[in-house]
């Protein structure tokens, strides 16, 4: 399966939310798995998560949890 490019990802909603789209500003969006519980033995449970970025590093991370809208 391919993953598609997010486009777009909104927190929240109303006039709350907060939106971030791929621009001049924003240059990507990217999904992957942040560990939340441990034990001797490593990861024992993982949740979906998402990072925002900028051209000069990270500017948010969303969990998944978190009331989120995706755009594909």
């Amino acid at each position: 399966m391919t993953e598609k490019t997010i486009t777009a990802i909104e927190k929240g909603s109303g006039q709350g939310a907060t939106y971030y789209k791929l621009n001049d500003t924003i240059t990507e969006i990217r999904r992957f798995k942040k560990p939340i519980e441990f034990n001797a033995d490593g990861i024992t449970k993982e949740i979906e998560a998402y990072r925002v970025y900028s051209k000069s590093g990270i500017v948010c991370e969303i969990e998944s949890n978190s009331g989120i809208t995706l755009w594909f």
